[in-house]
This record gives C-alpha cells, structure tokens and sequence, in this order.
C-alpha cells in the first residue's frame, strides 16, 4: 500500500511539474508569430481612398474603434469619433474577461511602425507582443492580400488624432493562457480579379467575416451564410426568418446603400458595396424557410 501510494504521488508530482512548464511555456513562450515584417508604406490618394472604403464597409474597422450611437438604427458611428477605440466586449456580455477595441488613430499608433501595425491585423500580436482575442477576425485577415492590409494602414495614417485612453484588456482563466496559443503567422492572399465576380465576392465576403461573427443570424453551420438579410429590421440579429433577394434589390440594398423593398423604413444598409461582388450571395443556395423575392 505505502508503494501505491508513493508512486501515485510520484506520478501526480509529476503532472503537477508537465502542467506548470506547460504553463510557463504558454505565458512566457507565446505568441510565437516573428518579428513584425519590415514595411514602409509610401501611400497614393488611390491607396488611402481604398484603404477608407475596405476599413469603413469591409472589413468594418470602424464600427468596433469608433463611438457609435445605439439610439439610432444599426448603431452608425458618430462624425469625428472614427478610430478612437474605447468600444467594450465585457463579461457581461458573455466574454470570456473585458477586451477593448485599441485606439486607431496617429494618436496612439503614430509610434508604431507600419510592420507593427500589419503584424497586428494579419496575427493578432501587439506591439509589445501580447496576444490580441479575436474579436477581430485576424485570422481572416491573414489571409487577404498584403496590398490590401496596407491599403487600410494608409488610411489609419490619415485619421485625426484622437487622444482617447482606452482601458487595458484582461482574459479570465483559462483565457488567460488560451490567448496566446490563437495568433498565428498568415501568409496572405492574392485579391481576385473584379471581373472574376464568383472569385472576387467570394474573397469580399471572406474579408467582411467580422459580420458573421457579430450577428447569430449569419453565423451559421450553413452555406447560405453569406448577404442571407432578414425579413423584419427589428430581428435583423435574430435567427428567423430569412429572405433572399433579386440581384437588383441586393444592388439598392448594398450597393448604394438605399432601404430594402422587405425592410420598410431602414435608413441604410451597413455595407455599400460595387454590384460586380453580388455573385458570391447570388450563386448559394437557399436555406430551409427561405423564400424567392422577386
């Protein structure tokens, strides 16, 4: 009895010893993402115009790093607040600690260097090397094309400086160490060309992949995840029911931001994009319940 009983405790100092190495290597070790690349972004108009479209009705930097006004519908960002960060994921909303979305404007990242700031988008690693939770898709991002990643940094370059502290994230446990196991070194895309429109809104749609994963009604085991808009505007984030639409209405709807023929009311839509990238949501299929407007 007395050797089962030192084996077993041999045996569990032993654990004790692998989970406390495990879990220095996790905290001390990690993110393991390299250096940040060696970049200096000599911007044209055209870039920083792109640059402003991808951040502002593609990729949505803005929503998350600007105030916006909840008293409105669809919540839009409020003028002269763009990129000052500050925006909450807290615990009481279901996250796993309180995270806050960083300052974007020169006032915060002018000390940053181009590579800091492409590193953090396409790994999730801050300047200090930190691990950032994925509230922002970064691991979406890695994978579009680095022209486009420098397009939006050419952007933030341009934003008025805001001073705006924003309060320092902080993960629970096991979040804590789980955090820095998610980054990871992307190697990046190739943007489709516009012509290729199935290629080129699939790639679209790929970039706005923060949009699925801020509204359950999209985030979905589902082909049909994609530009699927609800029948109600008052349920828009709820999962029923769905319509789909005719390639003109999802122009009006998107393309040029106007109300929707369902939603009666609706100021605009959240994203405005070209009608060439509609042909990703066009060629999928309709989900159970979903019906044809026409």
């Amino acid at each position: 009895m007395k050797r089962l009983f030192k084996l077993v405790s041999i045996l569990l100092a032993v654990v004790v010893l692998l989970l406390i190495a495990a879990g220095t290597y996790v905290k001390l070790a990690l993110p393991n993402v390299g250096t940040p690349p060696v970049i200096a972004i000599r911007a044209t108009p055209a870039q920083i115009e792109h640059g402003r479209y991808l951040a502002n009705h593609v990729a949505n930097c803005m929503d998350c790093h600007s105030t916006r006004d909840f008293s409105k519908r669809a919540g839009p960002v409020v003028a002269g607040t763009q990129g000052k960060g500050g925006e909450g994921f807290l615990r009481e909303d279901g996250f796993p600690g309180n995270y806050y979305a960083h300052n974007l404007t020169p006032a915060h990242l002018g000390s940053w260097s181009d590579g800091e700031v492409y590193r953090a988008i396409t790994t999730g690693v801050s300047r200090d090397g930190h691990a950032l939770f994925p509230v922002m898709p970064y691991e979406k991002f890695a994978t579009m094309d680095p022209e486009d990643i420098k397009d939006i940094i050419a952007y933030l370059r341009t934003l008025k400086p805001i001073e705006n502290d924003v309060p320092a994230s902080e993960s629970d446990f096991p979040m804590s160490f789980i955090i820095n196991t998610i980054p990871a070194k992307g190697e990046g895309g190739q943007r489709p060309a516009p012509s290729d429109r199935i290629a080129y809104g699939r790639y679209i749609a790929t970039f706005a992949s923060l949009l699925r994963a801020t509204h359950p009604s999209m985030n979905r085991d589902s082909p049909c995840q994609a530009w699927i808009l609800p029948e109600d505007a008052s349920s828009q984030c709820q999962p029923a029911p769905f319509v789909r639409l005719t390639s003109l209405q999802l122009s009006q709807a998107l393309g040029r931001g106007h109300a929707m023929p369902s939603l009666p009311g609706s100021d605009r839509m959240p994203m405005e994009l070209p009608n060439q990238q509609f042909a990703t949501a066009k060629s999928t299929p309709l989900c159970p319940g979903q019906r044809l407007l026409t």
